[in-house]
């Protein structure tokens, strides 16, 4: 669990917290604000992570304020969590979340506007790309290791004589079945680099 902080803003927003579980791989993005301390990442966690998951036995994280503070180091104990922090100058130690911060800038650059102010808008399309992408080392998709099922993301030919909504609609369709195939492809050129 770390923190892509300095991005410019978008809709308010200027970080993202990046949680990855270790064991199955899945990721979320969270868009939140540069002045989020431990209570906001810990309402942020319980509103975007542990709904779908439940606590985790350990949290790996960056020695961000955050991570260090008092009011984290008594939640994580009460919780039953042990807290690790990476080494200072070695953040490799949380490999995984650093090549999830990777792929995500990588997805960003290609994605948002020429002002990079709408990255927001993003996060959710590329957490639904990385978390469908197949995993080399679980040799499946973190959604179907967690879920036990892979998502619906089909689209139907469209139909002759369509109004106007229906080609507004089959712009927004097409475009993402062009994103998600085309991130398919870079998340496997990503995991070829790693």
């Amino acid at each position: 669990m770390n923190f892509i902080t300095h991005l410019p803003d978008s809709y308010g927003y200027d970080v993202i917290l990046v949680v990855v579980d270790r064991l199955i791989k899945i990721k979320h993005f969270i868009h939140c604000k540069g002045t989020c301390d431990s209570e906001e990442v810990a309402r942020l966690y319980v509103k975007y992570v542990w709904k779908l998951h439940g606590l985790p036995r350990t949290i790996v994280s960056d020695r961000g304020p955050q991570f260090v503070s008092n009011f984290w180091k008594h939640l994580t104990k009460r919780l039953g969590i042990t807290a690790l922090l990476s080494t200072a100058y070695h953040p490799e130690t949380d490999g995984q979340t650093e090549i999830a911060n990777s792929f995500l800038e990588q997805y960003l650059r290609g994605h948002v506007s020429y002002l990079q102010d709408n990255w927001v808008r993003w996060l959710l399309l590329a957490e639904f790309a990385i978390n469908n992408a197949l995993n080399k080392s679980l040799k499946t998709t973190p959604f179907f290791a967690n879920y036990g099922y892979h998502p619906c993301f089909r689209f139907e030919p469209a139909l002759p004589g369509r109004r106007v909504a229906a080609k507004d609609a089959e712009g927004v369709a097409l475009k993402m079945a062009t994103v998600h195939e085309y991130l398919k492809s870079e998340i496997c050129i990503a995991q070829a680099r790693h």
